[in-house]
């Protein structure tokens, strides 16, 4: 691999490591319905003889604060996804109206917040530990690189993955540091 190879494929792993961060955040119910927490959910329906994702299976929006709303293209296989979703055990409450689901999230408690802030935390800890991992990987190939670009070079693109390291963690945790805010006082 070459060395502009390496130092590219980690700023791109690092990139999807923050998309992977805002997408594992997306998914919380933090107090505020949130369609994008239910677009990739993905449930059996017998009926159909496979299974689907909820965006696939009808319109998701917004109905208040606390309720998303599935409109289904086919309203007739409005049983069959009701009683998937609870399946699915979303932590959500379940009802089903003429062809519509209503997906209800449970008001937030104050120890439900404190959860919820711990695993945001937890995510955060885990992108930060992938970001730490891809380094390792690119400091390694870096160093297979020894023999042809000697010491010199590999130090200074040591010290740029470094870089791209740090701004990428500062990023991470400016994005931990607003959903922590958002969460705790909402």
């Amino acid at each position: 691999m070459e060395l502009e190879d390496i130092i590219e494929l980690f700023e791109i792993s690092g990139e999807d490591a923050i998309e992977y961060l805002n997408s594992e955040y997306l998914k919380l119910h933090a107090g505020r319905a949130n369609v994008s927490a239910f677009e990739k959910v993905m449930i059996e329906v017998p009926s159909w003889e496979g299974s689907f994702k909820l965006q696939d299976l009808g319109i998701l929006s917004i109905q208040d604060a606390l309720t998303v709303m599935l409109s289904l293209f086919d309203s007739s296989i409005g049983k069959e996804v009701e009683k998937e979703i609870i399946r699915e055990n979303l932590d959500v409450s379940v009802s089903h109206n003429d062809g519509r689901i209503f997906l209800k999230l449970p008001p937030l408690t104050q120890e439900t917040r404190m959860q919820l802030a711990k695993r945001v935390k937890e995510i955060s800890e885990e992108t930060k530990i992938k970001i730490r991992n891809l380094r390792r990987e690119a400091r390694s190939s870096l160093q297979a690189l020894k023999d042809d670009l000697g010491e010199d070079e590999i130090k200074r693109n040591e010290d740029r993955v470094d870089d791209i390291r740090i701004s990428l963690e500062k990023r991470i945790e400016e994005i931990y540091q607003s959903k922590n805010k958002s969460i705790l006082n909402n």
